[in-house]
């Protein structure tokens, strides 16, 4: 497990992942945790045998495509 910050508000975010996961069933994450700082939240990656079993191309498209544009809502 570790952590990544992500740019963006924390619900556009999430909504973004739930989308993704609907259109492509593969789940990036649920729920977010806020943090001090405005725009920026916190996610916690855990890697299991589900996530060793994605390809790194497979994650690196999921999260860019829930992390692209969230920022500007």
């Amino acid at each position: 497990m570790f952590h990544i910050f992500l740019r963006g508000a924390q619900e556009r975010l999430e909504e973004r992942a739930h989308a993704f996961a609907r259109e492509h069933g593969t789940f990036v994450f649920g729920r977010l945790v806020p943090t001090a700082q405005p725009l920026v939240a916190k996610w916690e990656f855990t890697v299991g045998d589900a996530t060793l079993d994605l390809a790194t191309e497979s994650i690196v498209t999921a999260v860019r495509a829930t992390v692209d544009g969230a920022a500007a809502g």
